[in-house]
This record gives structure tokens, C-alpha cells and sequence, in this order.
């Protein structure tokens, strides 16, 4: 489960990442474990979990553990940090979490452990809450354990951190998705099939939404399945599936169902759309080849068969002619 986790979150923090500048002439080699958190809490109720910081390089890393909230405004899944503590999120869990400390130096190709506290309000709204756990270096190279800065480096530096993902225990959570933007092409000449759609979350707690697309033609044969990309979905936001399936000789009307579960109960979603496939060119080679057959079948017969009757009916003729003859003949001998 962890490891899917991990593999899950492998995106968002490389977005994180890439989303930050980093320095002009130095590049941050540092990982964290685990990439991603999942805590439940009670309300009034602390609970602590360890985020180990990892410096990959061949020098001393000091840097200062922070806590932000952070916004999704795509369909990407991308993150946009919020670092003003008195900007107020509906979902946001940073104002909860303290590092045990807040300055860290890790050794070359060694790593620091960082216990962090959460410590739940009495009254919280929404069943998830976020923050982000991260690690970002003093500005400039470090020598001997202390920050030296110069002017070449850049003043906006890398970040890289944990996603911090907070749930309520008994709290009756929100759980509700919507597909939006199903769309499949309405005639192709050829397959694959491609299609697109939008899994909305409606409810106030992330979910991992598991489903298939299947396609399915009208004598039920046929049938082929893709299992759908699982991704975390935010709450009150989007993320985007595309999936290509099929041949690429496919004949016929398709139905193309996709069904799948969320949530904790496992709660079922399906939307279906239809497709035309029909290789036309082919198609109309075909047709071109057959007439063509037939045009020189007739000709054929026409020029063999009718002809053979016609000589039959010259060689018929020309017996009977013969025939008379013979009775002439006789006749004249009489």
C-alpha cells in the first residue's frame, strides 16, 4: 500500500519540483520518505509521524523544514503552494503541523529524521485536509556545515517535500464523483478508439478512482478492456483520463462503457457512449475490384459462351443444309 502510495505521489512531487526554480549553478539532490503521508485525526487529539530527509550529494545540505498549503487549479493535478498562513482554505492543514525542528544540516549521502506534530482544532469543517511537509536549503552553497552566499546563485531555490494528506475518523465524509466531458468519436474510419473524460470529485476528501473502459461490438464479441490511470482526485477538483482502445481493424457500431468504484464503500460510476468504425477506402476498393470482376465475367461470357452458342447454332444450320443437299441428291439418282 505504501509503495503504491509513493508510486502515486511521484508526479505531484515532480511537479513540485519542476514547478520551483532551482539553483543557477547547483542542482538539489535530496528525496524524502515517504513521499506521501496518510493520516487520520481526531478532532482536539495530537498524533506524530517521522519524514526522513535525504541529502544525495557530496556535501553538506543545511535548509529550514516548512509547512504550506497548497491550491490544485488544473486538471494536471499540479500544485500551487499558499505560504501566507492568513490566507484561509477550506481544505488546509498547515496551520496544524509543527516540525520538531525547524533547521536541519544532513551530512553528504546521509539523512536527518523530522518529527512532526499535528495537532487537530476541536471544530474542523471538511473530512480532508492538506499541507505539504518540505525542506528548503539557505540560499547559496553550503561549506562545512554553514551557508556561504554569493551573488550567482539564484534567490528563488528548489523545494522538496511530503504530501501531508489528513482524513477525520468518525466524521460521516463526503463522497461523491461526477464524469464529466465523456467524449468518443461518432464515426472512425479506423481504430483504436480514443477516448477522453474528466472524473470530477465532488465531496470533501480525496479519492483514487478504479475503473475500466471496455468496447464492446453489437454482436457482443469483440470485447476489449483498459484499466483507467489511478490518480488521487482532490477534493472539489477535476483530473483528466485519456484512453486508446481497440484495433486498428475494427467493423461496426462499438458500445464504449466505462465503469469503476470510489470512495470507501465503493461506490460505482459508469458513463457509455457509441462509435461507428468502417474502413471506407478499403471498403470501396472492394467494391471497385468486384464490379470490375463482374464487367470482365460478362465479357468473358459474352465473348465465349455466346459466341460458342452462336457457332453451334452455324455448325446446326450448315448440317441441315447438308442434309438437304443429301435428299437432292437422292432424289436426282431416282
Amino acid at each position: 500500500m505504501k509503495k503504491a502510495l509513493y508510486l502515486l505521489t511521484i508526479p505531484f512531487i515532480t511537479s513540485l519540483v519542476i514547478a520551483s526554480s532551482v539553483f543557477a549553478q547547483s542542482k538539489l539532490d535530496l528525496t524524502v520518505y515517504p513521499a506521501v503521508v496518510e493520516q487520520e485525526i481526531k478532532p482536539s487529539t495530537p498524533t506524530r509521524f517521522l519524514l526522513q530527509f535525504r541529502n544525495n550529494s557530496t556535501s553538506v545540505l543545511n535548509g529550514k523544514i516548512k509547512v504550506a498549503d497548497y491550491v490544485i487549479n488544473d486538471k494536471t493535478g499540479t500544485p500551487t503552494l499558499v505560504e501566507d498562513n492568513q490566507m484561509s482554505l477550506k481544505y488546509a492543514a498547515s496551520k496544524w503541523i509543527t516540525p520538531l525542528n525547524d533547521q536541519v544540516a544532513i551530512p553528504a549521502n546521509d539523512y536527518v529524521a523530522v518529527n512532526i506534530t499535528v495537532n487537530p482544532p476541536a471544530q474542523i469543517g471538511a473530512c480532508g485536509h492538506y499541507a505539504i511537509v518540505y525542506l528548503e536549503p539557505f540560499e547559496g552553497p553550503t561549506s562545512g556545515g554553514k551557508s556561504v552566499n554569493t551573488e550567482s546563485e539564484s534567490s528563488i531555490i528548489t523545494k522538496v517535500g511530503a504530501l501531508i494528506n489528513l482524513k477525520m475518523i468518525s466524521k460521516q465524509c463526503k463522497q461523491d464523483l461526477n464524469v464529466l466531458g465523456f467524449t468518443v468519436p461518432q464515426f472512425l474510419e479506423y481504430g483504436p478508439v480514443k477516448v477522453t473524460f474528466d472524473l470530477f470529485n465532488k465531496g470533501d476528501v480525496h479519492i483514487t478512482p478504479k475503473g475500466t473502459v471496455t468496447t464492446t461490438n453489437m454482436l457482443k464479441s469483440g470485447v476489449n478492456t483498459v484499466n483507467i490511470r489511478e490518480q488521487r482526485i482532490f477534493p472539489e477538483t477535476a483530473k483528466s483520463y485519456e484512453v486508446v482502445i481497440g484495433q486498428k481493424y475494427m467493423v461496426g457500431k462499438y458500445a464504449v462503457l466505462l465503469q469503476g468504484i470510489y470512495g470507501d464503500s465503493g461506490l460505482p460510476f459508469s458513463k457509455v457512449g457509441y462509435v461507428w468504425v468502417f474502413p471506407w477506402k478499403i471498403a470501396t476498393v472492394i467494391i471497385l475490384a468486384v464490379i470490375i470482376l463482374l464487367l470482365l465475367g460478362k465479357n468473358l461470357y459474352k465473348g465465349v459462351v455466346v459466341k460458342e452458342a452462336s457457332l453451334e447454332k452455324e455448325v446446326a444450320e450448315e448440317r441441315k443444309e447438308i442434309e438437304e443437299l443429301k435428299e437432292q441428291l437422292k432424289k436426282k439418282d431416282e
